[in-house]
């Protein structure tokens, strides 16, 4: 019985090392996207389209605080952001 314990751990420790270490990274491709808003601008009201298709944001509403990884916006409720096109 101590056995199969073992080659089941085996297995699961072998399960979860491949699912860890596969996760999936999407690219992006730059012709296909309408504009890219990372939402991490320390101020203003504006969020910039890094697309390079200058589709800026306009924010109304939502709030610039700390995020999980640097800046971030906070929406409550009726925020949004309107994006402007050329």
């Amino acid at each position: 019985m101590k056995a199969n314990y073992s080659f089941f751990n085996l297995i699961l420790i072998l399960v979860f090392v491949f699912i860890a270490t596969n996760i999936a990274f999407g690219a992006i491709d730059q012709n296909k996207i309408a504009g890219l808003w990372l939402f991490d601008e320390s101020s203003g009201d504006i969020a910039r389209d890094l697309s390079g298709k200058g589709h800026d944001g306009k924010i109304t509403g939502a709030q610039r605080v700390a995020g999980k990884f640097g800046n971030a916006l906070e929406f409550k409720g009726k925020d949004f952001v309107t994006v402007f096109t050329k």
